[in-house]
């Protein structure tokens, strides 16, 4: 992936500010209706059914932004941020088996977290996961897990961020910085080390193949994994 990209680090951060002052603010307005929905239309209730309407919330509102910022106002295209083909072959060495390279590399760190900080509680998703009685609010859940996260934030932070730093600070160091921030994005101490190895390996995939489809493969085996743990009694790292 050789090609500059016409938005900067401004681009990035109007991005990000707005999608969450923005999500906010329809959350609070819009999560009780949606839950409620949810119950009535297909029985999934309770936490699983707030957390799975805030994140749609959050995944449209921050889809819409990126469209004005990056599509529209800077007239990009969605291949320019890397929703392109990819063969099958590619697909699975780079998706698949970098997924599974990745789980390989932040296991390790994830257990040593849990050594170290024997009290670390899972994340939100786990915490849903945890609670969840029926089959259906857990394949929601893991709908968002595996789905809709993977999809938002590699769109963010390898579709979007990446490329910037990469203009500044060369493939290395970009891949360093994107999963640095991508790591202090999801405001989670002890988790630190496991989270920016991911989102660097992440963004080394994305560099290596040019498709976000591929760092969207990835993670999303990396949170199947995780919620398995999850399910298992153990805590979500991703």
């Amino acid at each position: 992936m050789t090609k500059k990209v016409p938005w900067g680090i401004i681009d990035f951060i109007i991005i990000y500010v707005f999608s969450v002052i923005v999500s906010y603010l329809l959350i609070a307005l819009w999560r009780e209706p949606m839950s409620r929905a949810l119950f009535m239309l297909g029985g999934v209730g309770g936490a699983a059914a707030e957390f799975f309407a805030s994140y749609f919330i959050q995944f449209s509102v921050s889809l819409v932004i990126v469209f004005i910022v990056i599509i529209a106002f800077r007239k990009s295209a969605w291949h320019d941020l890397g929703f392109k083909a990819i063969s099958v072959k590619d697909f699975l060495l780079y998706g698949i088996g970098g997924g599974i390279g990745i789980l390989v590399l932040i296991l390790p760190l994830s257990y040593l977290a849990q050594i170290i900080q024997p009290e670390l509680e899972a994340q939100n998703i786990g915490k849903v996961l945890q609670s969840s009685v029926y089959y259906r609010e857990i394949i929601l859940t893991l709908g968002i897990g595996m789905v809709l996260a993977p999809v938002l934030e590699e769109i963010l932070y390898r579709g979007v961020l990446y490329p910037v730093l990469k203009n500044y600070l060369g493939v290395r160091g970009g891949c360093i910085l994107a999963g640095i921030l991508f790591a202090a994005a999801h405001w989670d101490l002890w988790r630190s080390l496991p989270l920016a190895a991911g989102g660097m390996l992440l963004a080394l995939l994305y560099e290596k193949t040019g498709s976000i489809w591929v760092p969207i493969c990835a993670h999303g085996l990396w949170n199947a994994v995780a919620s398995a743990l999850v399910l298992r009694g153990g805590s979500l790292f991703s």
